[in-house]
């Protein structure tokens, strides 16, 4: 039986306050933890989170600078993106710092990019990040991959402006299995790990899973219900393959959770392909409580 259900897809404004998804109309979503338990938010906590507003007589989920601790203000400014010669993306905030710091992997093989770097790069220096996301070298085959992900997790640990304490990783596809083989070397180093839609990498997601012992952070694995790829006549199942992933962390006893949404389009792994609705206010609200507070 399915531990995580949409029965609705709904777009959320970023920086409503966490759970807050569930004072709009319609939204129920169910999510399994480590336990292996549903958190179904809806209803009741929409008539709490109503009932906070009327009390206080303020503008409850309209505030960003109680909402969302990392929001910038409205005099802060655009945030910085610098594009570098490799494709790579390296996006700040307005302000001195240090800022907690954010790296992205995206997927693709070859000279194919999967995802969204300098949309990503770019959101997350919005709400308060050094953000950056990683063009790595054109290649179908893995070798070198995780060293050049780690490499620059390195160099963003060590970046002037970022709060060395609060790092956190995030990778799409092929970009989420190299997020984990690096959480799996990071170890306390990392605060929040982000995988969505992780490849299967011919073998290498299942020695992965085999040392997720090590990792030392909150996961969190976000995929589309219809996230099934044809790739060379077979079907790549991005659902059954969270799902293992999943599976492998609560049987290490691991703090994750996933996230299936409903259809997306006709291509549920296009879903990740820029920022959007749901899974980007997800996302954010997870590294603000895992990475973003002090």
């Amino acid at each position: 039986m399915d531990k995580v259900k949409f029965s609705t897809q709904t777009t959320v404004p970023v920086g409503l306050p966490f759970d807050s998804r569930s004072s709009v109309p319609g939204n129920r979503l169910a999510r399994s933890n480590q336990q292996g338990s549903l958190h179904v938010f809806g209803g009741t906590r929409a008539r709490r989170f109503i009932g906070v507003c009327l009390v206080l007589f303020v503008g409850c989920g309209t505030d960003d600078s109680v909402s969302n601790p990392l929001a910038p203000s409205e005099e802060s400014g655009a945030p910085t993106v610098e594009i570098l010669a490799n494709g790579s993306y390296r996006c700040r905030p307005n302000g001195t710092g240090p800022f907690p710091g954010i790296l992205y992997n995206h997927g693709g093989l070859g000279d194919a990019v999967g995802g969204d770097l300098e949309g990503v790069c770019r959101s997350f220096a919005e709400i308060g990040y050094v953000a950056w996301s990683l063009r790595r070298p054109n290649s179908v085959s893995l070798n070198g991959q995780l060293a050049s992900v780690l490499e620059e997790f390195e160099a963003l640990r060590t970046e002037e402006l970022v709060d060395s304490n609060r790092l956190g990783i995030i990778g799409f596809s092929r970009g989420g299995l190299l997020t984990l083989q690096a959480a799996v070397s990071l170890g306390n180093t990392v605060r929040g790990i982000v995988v969505c839609a992780p490849a299967h990498g011919n073998g290498a997601l299942e020695s992965t899973l085999a040392d997720v012992t090590r990792i030392q952070a909150p996961v969190r694995i976000y995929v589309a219900e219809n996230d099934q790829q044809l790739n060379g006549g077979n079907v790549v199942d991005h659902v059954a393959l969270s799902r293992m992933v999943e599976s492998a962390l609560i049987d290490a006893g691991k703090d994750v959770e996933l996230t299936v949404y409903p259809p997306y389009a006709d291509d549920g792994h296009a879903l990740f392909f820029e920022v959007r609705e749901p899974w980007w206010s997800d996302v954010s609200l997870f590294f603000n409580q895992a990475v973003g507070s002090s």
